[in-house]
C-alpha cells in the first residue's frame, strides 16, 4: 500500500466526516475506497484530482504520485525523484 495514497484518503475521510460522504464526493462507493486503502487498486486520474482538490493538495504532485504507484522498475524511481524535486515525500 502506498503510504501517500492512504494519507490522502485519511485526510479526505477526516474532512468529509465519514467514508460514505467521501465516497459520494469522489463518485465511487465505499468498497472502492477500502480497496484503494488496502492497495488493491488506485484511483483514476480524475478521481485522484478530485480528492487532491478536496483535501487541498497540489494536483501536479498528486498526479506524479499516481504515475509512481502505477510504474515499474526504473520509471518508479524516476517518478520518485520528480516528487522529491517538487518537495513531496
Amino acid at each position: 500500500m502506498e503510504k501517500q495514497l492512504q494519507a490522502y484518503l485519511d485526510s479526505g475521510h477526516a474532512k468529509a466526516g465519514d467514508w460514505g460522504k467521501l465516497a459520494t464526493k469522489l463518485n465511487v462507493n465505499r468498497r472502492t475506497l477500502m480497496l484503494w486503502r488496502q492497495g488493491k487498486g488506485y484511483p483514476s486520474q480524475g478521481k485522484l484530482l478530485r480528492l487532491a482538490r478536496f483535501i487541498k493538495v497540489d494536483s501536479p504532485t498528486a498526479l506524479l504520485y499516481l504515475c509512481r504507484w502505477r510504474a515499474k522498475g526504473k520509471a518508479k524511481q524516476i517518478f520518485g525523484e520528480l516528487i522529491e524535486e517538487r518537495g513531496g515525500a
